[in-house]
């Protein structure tokens, strides 16, 4: 078992955790590239995912649930964006 300090985003500010748990409008406004990694638990695209330098999309296995991935991978391409894969074994 690991413990991972955090904090919950409370403002414009971003904190002295090196992992802050918020809503997408609550996010930091962090200089362009400062945040390292954004892990995007929502079903809509991140309007500005040049803000981090990795930014992680989890794809849901479930038929229905896949077609808002589909639309944030088209969303990021027509941005610029390639996006990769990574195949994630049980």
């Amino acid at each position: 078992m690991r413990f991972l300090p955090h904090e919950l985003a409370t403002g414009s500010e971003p904190g002295a955790a090196a992992v802050v748990i918020a809503l997408m409008d609550g996010l930091p406004r962090n200089s362009v590239g400062e945040c390292d990694v954004l892990i995007n638990l929502s079903p809509q695209a991140v309007q500005e995912p040049e803000r981090f330098k990795r930014l992680l999309e989890i794809v849901p296995q479930e038929k229905e649930a896949r077609a808002a991935s589909r639309q944030k991978y088209r969303f990021y391409q027509d941005m610029g964006i390639e996006p990769g894969a990574h195949e994630i074994s049980k």
